[in-house]
């Protein structure tokens, strides 16, 4: 395929306030990442957690798949962000709205609600037996900064002092992994794209300094969202559940997300589904 570059002003193709544009260096690397795996033009992408799209370009990754199909719990905001982009239908995007990717909110909020202990388990039950409905399988799957969130959400709902509080951690990074790669074709390439950290505990992310020498140092000092360690979370590819099944697994540099209101750095795992 022909190498991947930008052109044209972006500005004016989406109207996605300040958020888009403080976001495009991130958008760029993204859709940069998801380009470069399409093999021929025949090629499918499906990316989890699209949600409002301000990760990435449509319109670029429709010349460089057949079809892009983008999947989030929250139809409303998937269908705006698509509308926002490339309008209300093209041919080479499909939508999929109200899919749960996840399986355990409801069973959080209940704990919350109630700190019933009974339910730490069954809450990782849910997660290791969720099968997401309405996915097939693509060439390109990626997950856009939607770990996070995930682990964001059981953070929130279970005290970070309970004893299985690692372990559901430990199990949703496992199972986001096995959903992606359940959807991959034999071959396939995915991208479990992350934040790590955001400025709010690392001021450092907002000068214009070696972001992987200041990472390595908040890495070390334990300064990074749960769950969120990128050495952990590539260990994840070494689980029995994927023996067999990987021919390469490689960790992308960092880089730094601007928003509005702070600043993220980020990273991706690009992995390739065994033939």
């Amino acid at each position: 395929m022909a190498e991947y570059e930008f052109v044209g002003d972006r500005e004016a193709f989406v109207k996605g306030g300040s958020t888009w544009e403080a976001g495009r260096q991130h958008r760029e690397i993204i859709t940069k990442l998801l380009y470069r795996t399409a093999k021929s033009q025949n090629d499918s992408l499906c990316v989890f957690g699209a949600g409002p799209c301000n990760d990435i370009e449509l319109e670029l990754l429709a010349t460089a798949f057949s079809n892009v199909t983008l999947v989030d719990f929250n139809d409303e905001v998937l269908q705006q962000g698509v509308e926002n982009q490339v309008g209300k239908e093209h041919a080479a995007v499909n939508v999929l709205g109200g899919v749960d990717l996840f399986g355990a909110s409801q069973r959080l909020e209940q704990y919350r609600e109630s700190n019933d202990e009974s339910l730490i388990e069954q809450i990782l039950t849910d997660i290791a037996e969720h099968q997401p409905k309405r996915l097939e399988t693509y060439d390109c799957v990626a997950s856009t900064c939607m770990l996070s969130q995930l682990l964001f959400e059981a953070s929130e709902a279970i005290d970070k002092r309970h004893f299985r509080f690692v372990d559901v951690l430990i199990a949703i990074r496992l199972r986001h992994i096995e959903i992606m790669m359940a959807a991959l074709k034999p071959g396939g390439h995915g991208l479990l794209i992350t934040d790590i950290v955001s400025s709010e505990s690392l001021p450092d992310l907002l000068e214009e300094n070696d972001l992987k020498a200041v990472l390595q140092h908040a890495i070390a000092n334990q300064n990074f969202l749960h769950g969120l360690n990128p050495q952990m979370i590539a260990k994840v590819f070494q689980h029995e559940s994927f023996a067999g099944q990987l021919t390469s697994v490689r960790v992308s540099e960092p880089w730094r997300w601007t928003l509005p209101s702070r600043t993220y750095a980020c990273f991706a795992i690009e992995f390739v589904k065994s033939a």
